[in-house]
């Protein structure tokens, strides 16, 4: 099994848990990471660890979702990634969304491969986001008909 850790600022990885385990029920082999205003990178950055290592038993590997690039919890999670090369496989996508991480919840569940999932749930990820055009309406059109055209 892929493991699957959620990380971004405030609370938004215990905000987007709460709907997904709404949605698709409770995720196993999954940790939230949240990181708080008060808290510091080198905490964050022990969070972190903490989850990578309650994971452990993930032989498949590790998949971290951070909110956005350029993030402490994004820059950490990159940094984790290379620390952790020799010994366990990670991925680390940015930008993540609710779609993506039902998609990758149900994947996981046949996909052993990380990169592929990793490239599959960054697609997923992508498509999720669209830009609502309200169906433009044919215009109709009477036509009055001279009876004796006919």
């Amino acid at each position: 099994m892929i493991g699957m850790i959620v990380t971004g600022h405030g609370s938004l990885a215990a905000g987007i848990t709460s709907a997904l385990q709404m949605i698709a029920g409770a995720p196993s082999d999954y940790m939230e990471v949240d990181f708080s205003q008060d808290e510091s990178t080198d905490e964050l950055r022990k969070d972190l660890k903490n989850a990578i290592d309650t994971l452990k038993t993930c032989s498949d590997g590790i998949l971290i979702f951070c909110d956005i690039t350029g993030g402490c919890p994004y820059k950490l999670s990159t940094e984790l990634k290379d620390e952790y090369k020799d010994s366990r496989k990670i991925e680390v996508l940015a930008g993540m969304n609710l779609g993506m991480l039902m998609e990758a919840n149900m994947a996981r569940t046949f996909m052993h491969d990380l990169e592929a999932l990793t490239i599959r749930i960054k697609n997923s990820g992508s498509r999720e986001i669209v830009r609502y055009e309200k169906e433009r309406k044919p215009k109709h059109f009477v036509v009055n008909v001279d009876e004796d055209e006919m």
